[in-house]
């Protein structure tokens, strides 16, 4: 497959900083939810300019006003698509940078996988906090926005910024991190007007503006982008393991469980299901109570059979 490769002078979204270099991003989106269109068209103006999105002509390029210009942007920096990956290792991750080129993987985004490829880039982004936050350390199943933002706001305290975020500021990002994901309960989520991420269907609101969490279970969920998951959490956490328990794959942060909103139950059930398919070199394993996921050789072996594997997705369903 042709892989492009460019480079796009943006600038950087605010963050706020820490003694230790520690960042937090809260701005940079203006409010607006990611659209299905979006990281497809940051990439090709960046192809023909690499300075595009300093250009006083963007807005016009992009058919947007200006803030919707700095939200394109911004999606489009955290999800790597305005960033050139020469220097990486391809055999273990696979680059949203690939899936855009007009000869990607999937640069209409016409499959789930990808936007679950793209819900893992953000809610593993430990600065992106109402991303991370939420979907690695909040637990509770249903919830108010200003419940998860008082939350938000002690993990940030927790993380000893120089200066916490205004309220407002702190209430706009999450603002618009549950407007990414919310469908309403009468509402279909390819009904949601162009939002990508409410078509995983993770998050619900009544009228009376309570959210509620939609767990997962092991049949929503496409073995192979499972399996993606699951090795990129292992070779990022985990790459001297040749085992992994069941509550760590289904309950530590970034984890299978923690990305795709599982129970451990159902996580079980994709693992079993997982096993059993042939050429993956993982298996897994009970003993005395306890539920293993065991690796035939080792991490980086399992990161490379995951990314062949998901890649093939693609190409059967082409």
């Amino acid at each position: 497959m042709q892989i492009g490769f460019f480079f796009c002078t943006i600038l950087s979204s605010k963050t706020m900083e820490n003694a230790q270099n520690q960042k937090i991003i809260i701005s940079g989106h203006s409010g607006f939810a990611l659209r299905h269109t979006w990281l497809k068209k940051a990439h090709d103006l960046c192809r023909s300019d690499d300075k595009a999105f300093l250009n006083d002509n963007a807005t016009v390029k992009l058919g947007v006003g200006k803030n919707m210009v700095q939200s394109i942007r911004f999606y489009a920096l955290l999800c790597d698509v305005l960033r050139s990956e020469e220097k990486n290792d391809r055999e273990h991750s696979i680059y949203l940078v690939d899936i855009f080129i007009d000869s990607g993987h999937d640069p209409y985004l016409d499959y789930v996988e990808t936007i679950w490829l793209i819900h893992h880039k953000l809610v593993t982004n430990s600065d992106l906090v109402s991303y991370y936050e939420f979907f690695n350390s909040f637990n509770n199943t249903t919830f108010t926005n200003d419940s998860y933002r008082e939350f938000l706001r002690r993990k940030i305290s927790e993380k000893h910024v120089k200066k916490l975020p205004a309220e407002e500021t702190l209430k706009r990002d999450v603002d618009c991190f549950l407007s990414n994901y919310t469908v309403k309960m009468e509402e279909k989520p390819t009904d949601s007007f162009g939002a990508l991420l409410r078509e995983l269907n993770l998050i619900k609101t009544t009228e009376r503006s309570i959210y509620k969490r939609i767990y997962k279970k092991a049949t929503d969920i496409s073995d192979f982008i499972f399996l993606y998951v699951l090795s990129q959490f292992w070779y990022k956490h985990y790459q001297t393991h040749t085992v992994l328990s069941l509550r760590a794959i289904s309950q530590d942060s970034e984890s299978p469980g923690m990305v795709f909103q599982m129970h451990e139950d159902e996580v079980h059930k994709k693992l079993k299901t997982i096993s059993e398919v042939k050429k993956i070199p993982a298996f897994i394993s009970e003993t005395a109570g306890i539920i293993n996921m065991n690796l035939d050789t080792n991490a980086q072996h399992l990161s490379k059979s995951a990314v062949k594997n998901l890649l093939k997705i693609y190409t059967n369903k082409s």
